[in-house]
């Protein structure tokens, strides 16, 4: 029994460590604003992220591209919110992929503004690249303009009222990818439209984005816990 337990929490281990894949301010309160101020800003912490409009003084129109914070956020705490126009975007790099995994599992949860004036279809895309090692991000410059990725997923909400949130967890094939080279994860709204107006509904949050455990460790887990307890 004591090496059948020892084999299993190895497993465990070997199965979790998802190298140093791991996502930085995925819960997007790390310098947020507070929620009793009520306000929302252009920079999202700890991501490069698409900038929105200024308007003829200057000032930043946050909601016209990617914005962070808390107000009319789904979830009621700071997120990241996507205009529904200007093709907004957020991307980060998560690690190397040093230990060779073959797939990645990330969880994330979108909704529907607080301020919704109706129920709506929405969907976040989930992208994994690899530069490369020349590449270096930036502000306003969407990796996508000059790489593809090497797997994409969305998470999908039919209908979702004010308020209202999905959670689900995606999973990337990285049979391709190198075990030497930055990993990016690319968040954006397929659904907006560069150059559209508010009449498009696709305005979408996202919130609590996470490296998860595979399955198969899950499941270990599991199978460990009840040994623990009969033992």
């Amino acid at each position: 029994m004591k090496k059948l337990f020892a084999l299993i929490l190895a497993l465990c281990v070997v199965s979790a460590a998802h190298g140093s894949l791991a996502i930085t301010n995925g819960n997007f309160e790390t310098d947020a604003p507070a929620i009793a101020d009520d306000i929302n800003q252009n920079d999202v912490v700890g991501w490069f992220d698409s900038a929105g409009n200024t308007d003829n003084t200057g000032t930043d129109q946050w909601w016209s591209g990617s914005w962070y914070g808390p107000k009319v956020s789904p979830t009621g705490t700071s997120g990241v919110g996507f205009s529904a126009w200007n093709s907004p975007w957020i991307y980060q790099a998560i690690g190397v992929n040093d230990l060779g995994d073959t797939e990645l599992y990330i969880r994330g949860t979108i909704g529907s503004f607080t301020d919704a004036a109706q129920a709506r279809d929405l969907e976040v895309l989930f992208e994994i690249f690899q530069p490369g090692s020349d590449f270096t991000g930036a502000e306003d410059a969407d990796i996508a303009d000059s790489y593809t990725a090497l797997g994409s997923a969305s998470i999908t909400g039919a209908q979702l009222a004010a308020g209202e949130t999905v959670s689900k967890t995606v999973m990337f094939d990285l049979t391709t990818a190198n075990t030497t080279d930055m990993l990016y994860l690319r968040i954006s709204n397929p659904l907006a439209i560069e150059g559209s107006n508010s009449d498009n509904l696709s305005w979408v949050g996202v919130d609590n984005v996470s490296v998860v455990p595979e399955p198969a460790t899950l499941i270990l887990l599991g199978v460990g816990g009840l040994l623990i307890r009969r033992k």
